[in-house]
């Protein structure tokens, strides 16, 4: 049913369920995702065959709930949409005009300027609105994305490749998700910008911000977490307590965007890493 504003609030963390994303998740304990709460969208929204005209993402669309078209949560829905059409096509071939016409309606909201979010929001947005253009072959979407996610970039890292974001947390996100929004990017168009470029010192500033027993840096929305899984010899160095890899040449680094991260070594003279000492500065507005 629709979702009603003054006995359930505004729009909160029931997006969940409007995206759609792998079962399985390898971080957490079981396997899986918690709760299970990515099996729901791919049953309940869209549902195949469709009972209900095309949602158009707007209030008392009775295919609609707010959460559906929050932005972040529209993008992430196209991208995975996108990247299911090949499945479709092979599995479901009697469904995939409703697949092109529901491309075609995520393509064509986020192609609107008025959806559009900040940061990681905005960058998922594009991811999606790439990957429409490219499965319903509308060159107009492809370029409007690829304009849109070299000047987002230009916004969102600095020359010394520190995120605008303040979360160290999200620092990994953000490379993590631009590296993908890269990837595909250079697939239809190899020639890419070379502010993008900045996104290989990211890698060392998480080195930084990792503390000597392997965590990052509890700044922002950051309880926890490591560089574990980025390929370099510098993230890789401190998250095996420096048995693989090797340290950063600084033992303090300032980082103009308003970071200081230093420590009394790198495990490599009279302690161990994980014997080190470390401190962290957060400075500006």
């Amino acid at each position: 049913g629709l979702w009603d504003t003054k006995a359930g609030g505004a729009p909160g963390d029931s997006w969940f369920p409007h995206v759609y994303e792998t079962v399985q998740d390898p971080l957490q304990v079981y396997n899986t995702n918690a709760v299970g709460r990515w099996h729901y969208g791919p049953y309940f929204w869209p549902v195949f065959p469709a009972l209900y005209p095309l949602p158009t993402g707007a209030y008392g669309d009775a295919t609609t709930t707010p959460e559906a078209w929050m932005d972040m949560v529209d993008g992430m829905r196209a991208i995975e949409l996108s990247l299911g059409l090949l499945v479709v096509e092979q599995h479901q071939p009697s469904s995939v005009d409703r697949l092109h016409a529901l491309l075609d309606v995520h393509g064509g909201w986020l192609a609107d300027h008025a959806h559009r979010g900040r940061s990681n929001h905005a960058l998922h947005q594009l991811q999606g609105l790439l990957l429409c253009g490219v499965a319903r072959q509308r060159s107009d979407w492809v370029d409007q994305a690829t304009a849109e996610l070299a000047a987002l970039f230009e916004q969102e890292y600095d020359d010394e490749g520190v995120n605008r974001e303040g979360a160290i947390a999200y620092h990994l996100n953000n490379y993590t998700w631009w590296r993908d929004a890269i990837e595909r990017l250079a697939l239809v168009n190899p020639a890419l910008p070379q502010a993008f470029g900045r996104l290989d010192l990211v890698p060392e500033e998480l080195a930084h911000a990792t503390q000597p027993d392997g965590t990052f840096v509890s700044i922002g929305n950051s309880l926890g977490g490591s560089p574990v899984g980025v390929a370099s010899p510098h993230t890789q160095y401190v998250t095996t307590e420096g048995s693989k890899g090797e340290p950063p040449e600084d033992l303090v680094r300032v980082y103009r965007a308003g970071y200081v991260f230093g420590r009394s070594g790198w495990g490599e003279n009279e302690r161990d890493l994980v014997e080190e000492t470390f401190y962290s500065l957060v400075f500006g507005s």
